[in-house]
This record gives structure tokens, sequence and C-alpha cells, in this order.
């Protein structure tokens, strides 16, 4: 014969009095006539602590039974607090199998209410007939079905479950000095693209530099991990030309199609400006024909390549690094804000003026708790792109004064610290 299970009882014994309401009640009643034919019924043996045989303190056999019984039935009538010590006990042990009942008058603590508790009438001194038998064929139902499925009714395993459930994608590329700007700009890009394509999906995406090494890390809830690594693919597809943006988006999504396009022109100018970047640096260098399917090859590779171990994490705070980064920040905006007031009192073209009055006011409402959505920095950016382009009107303007200069290079200067907390790509200015 095979060995049974067990199903372990928390209660209290004999008759016990009820402190919130003044009743008397005979929890032997509830054992004998209810929750041990219920449990046999089951093919379960049952036990209650006072059966238990032990030679020495009770406390070890009950803990044993509280981690190694197949089910275990608290019954937390009168609020015994011995039953609900031992029913936290089993929680904190075990995720499933079980049941926490009372009869129902009990008034639970608060930090209970979100137990199921199953309830059935008691009289007293005795139990109805109609209501031994409802409630126990309600009991057999019950453990028949905790034992048939996995399901968590421990709340600290709910918990910790919902806490553990974030995960972290890795993608790592090595980029040739020519190709890191253009690189780092459409992997940065990659954010905005999820955004727009997939807004339900909750996920964070951080741009990690290391030398020529750009780190894409990923993180979001496992639910949403497939549709994170459907974007990837997608934008695999798109950056080889196998997808066209008007496919990718839809027709109707004109301004999505125009950055999604501008973005990747954006790219095969960058590797020429690197190109010359470099060449200047390095005069020893040997000019290379630079295209955009090279980069394109670089980046499909990497983004291709089979998902690292998924890493399961629960959230950590780390109150030096936030207030470190926050620090930094602040600093640096501010000083990007003095040399803008600096330079508008210096530059006599009323267009350069307008466009840092716009930058000095998107910028001033920067928050560096929140630097990611920060459209001061990307307006910085925008106006130190055409200081960089020397045939334009505001890189004239400012130009004919050494000071207007020294305080460009500021600006850059400031600009290249907060742009990987944005997710946006370093300025090499070239003056």
């Amino acid at each position: 014969m095979s060995k049974k299970g067990t199903c372990f009882v928390i209660m209290g014994y004999g008759i016990k009095t009820d402190l919130a309401t003044g009743r008397d009640l005979n929890l032997d009643k509830t054992y004998k006539n209810i929750i041990k034919p219920a449990a046999e019924e089951v093919g379960l043996e049952c036990i209650r602590a006072d059966e238990v045989k032990h030679s020495g303190t009770i406390d070890v056999p009950m803990y044993e039974h509280l981690i190694n019984a197949d089910v275990v039935i608290a019954d937390l009538s009168t609020n015994n607090s011995n039953a609900f010590y031992e029913l936290g006990v089993r929680h904190a042990l075990r995720p499933r199998t079980t049941i926490a009942i009372a009869e129902n008058k009990l008034k639970p603590p608060f930090d209970i209410n979100h137990t199921v508790i199953r309830q059935y009438e008691h009289l007293g001194t005795d139990i109805g007939f109609d209501e031994v038998h409802r409630f126990r064929q309600e009991l057999i139902d019950t453990m028949k079905t905790i034992l048939d499925k996995e399901d968590v009714d421990s709340p600290v395993y709910t918990h910790i479950e919902e806490q553990d459930q974030n995960v972290v994608m890795n993608r790592s590329i090595e980029f040739p000095p020519e190709y890191y700007q253009a690189g780092l700009g459409i992997l940065s890009y990659f954010h905005k693209l999820l955004k727009e394509k997939y807004p339900g999906v909750n996920a964070t995406v951080r741009i990690i530099q290391d030398g020529l090494v750009v780190k894409m890390i990923v993180e979001t809830k496992d639910g949403d991990k497939h549709i994170v690594e459907k974007a990837l693919e997608e934008y695999d597809l798109i950056l080889k030309g196998e997808t066209r943006p008007e496919e990718y988006f839809g027709a109707s999504a004109q301004i999505q199609i125009l950055e999604l396009k501008n973005e990747l022109r954006m790219a095969q100018v960058r590797i020429e400006s690197q190109k010359e970047l470099l060449a200047f640096k390095q005069t020893q260098l040997k000019e290379q024909q630079i295209q955009t399917s090279k980069l394109v090859e670089i980046i499909s590779n990497g983004l291709s390549k089979p998902a690292l171990s998924e890493v399961h994490i629960a959230p950590v705070i780390k109150i030096d690094n936030i207030l470190n980064q926050q620090s930094i920040i602040h600093n640096e905006v501010n000083e990007a804000l003095q040399s803008i007031r600096n330079l508008k009192q210096i530059v006599d073209s009323p267009e350069t003026v307008e466009m840092l009055n716009d930058v000095e006011g998107a910028l001033s409402e920067t928050n560096a708790d929140n630097i990611n959505d920060s459209k001061g920095v990307s307006k910085l950016k925008i106006f130190l792109e055409k200081v960089n382009n020397t045939e334009g009107t505001v890189s004239k303007a400012i130009s004919t004064t050494t000071a207007g200069l020294d305080l460009i290079k500021k600006l850059a200067r400031n600009y290249n610290k907060l742009a990987p907390w944005c997710g946006l790509p370093s300025i090499p200015f070239v003056k």
C-alpha cells in the first residue's frame, strides 16, 4: 500500500471563548465532524498538533509538519494567536496548499484580509447537521483542487513572484572608430522606436559606453520580453533595408516615418563626419570608403545574437548613486544655462538669439529625476549641430568673437556630459 499524504491541522482544542463576541465554541466538533473526515475522503492522513507523538518539545515536530505536510488547514476561529502564528510560518515556508477557515462571526485582523478565509456556521456547543455536510464537501473540493494545481496561495510568495518579474536583455557591440558615433546614434534611437511602435510596453533602455564598446541594456517585465525581442528583430530588418519605414509604421504615421528616415540619413552623415575627424587627428590613417551597409551588418550581427541568459532581479535602490547623478545633472544644466545667457549678450544675430531663448526655456524645465525626457538637452544638441555647420548663419554669427567660441565649447562639454543620460549621441565639437 502506498504511503498516504498528510493534512496537518492548526487550531485550538476543546471549548474556546471568542473574546470578541463572548461565545464559547467547541472546536473539537469542527475537527472531528468536518476537517478530519474531509481530509480522509481525499486520501490524506489528518493530524492535529495534540495528536503528534513526541518525547520533548512540541515545537520540532510541529515545524516539521508545517514544512512537510501536503496540506495545512488553519482554523482561525476565536482569533487564536497560536493559529495565526503557525499560519504565518506555513505561508513563509510553502507557497501553496494552505487553507484558512473560520466560523462566520470571526473578525480577522487587517493584515490577513488579503488571505481567502473559508467560513462555516458554528452554533457554539455543536454544528448543525446540514452545515457539517455542506462545509465538509467544500473542504473536500478545495483540497482536490489545490493538490491538482500549482496555484500560489501564500501572500509571501505571491509578493516575491510579482517583484521577481524584471528581465534584463543585454546587447554589446564593439564598433570600429569610424562607425562609433553612427552606431551609438542608431542604438540610442531604439528606445524611441520601441515606445512609438509598442506604447504599452513598460521598458527602459540604457546605453553604456566603454571605449569603442557600446552596451544596450533593455529592462522590462517578463511578460513583455517577447515584444522587446520582436522589436529588435524588426529594427534589424529596417537597418538592412528589408523593411521600409512606411511598411513598419503604416502610411498614416507620417511623422514617425520621417523621423526614422532622418535617423537613417543621420547615420551616414555621422560616418562621414567621424571619418573626417579621425583623418584630422591621425594624419597617417588611410582614408577608407565608408558604406552604410557595413554599419548595418555590424549592428545586425549584434541585434540578432541569441538572447543572453535571463537575469531575474528584484528592485534595488541605491540612494548614493541617485543623489550623485542628480547633483551632476543639476550642475551641468546650470552651467549650460549661464553660458547661454552670456552668449546672448555678445551675438548680434536676432535668429541666433531667438534660438538661444528657445533652448534656454526648454533647458530651464529639465528635471534631474526625469532627464531621459528632457526636451532642453535635445534642443541644445540641435543648436550645437547648427554651430558646427560652418556655412550656416548661426555658426557665422558666433564665430566672429573669441568669447563666443569659448562659450560654445563650454556648452558642448555640458551637452556631452548630459547626453548619455538622455540616450543621445555625443557631439565632436570641431571649430
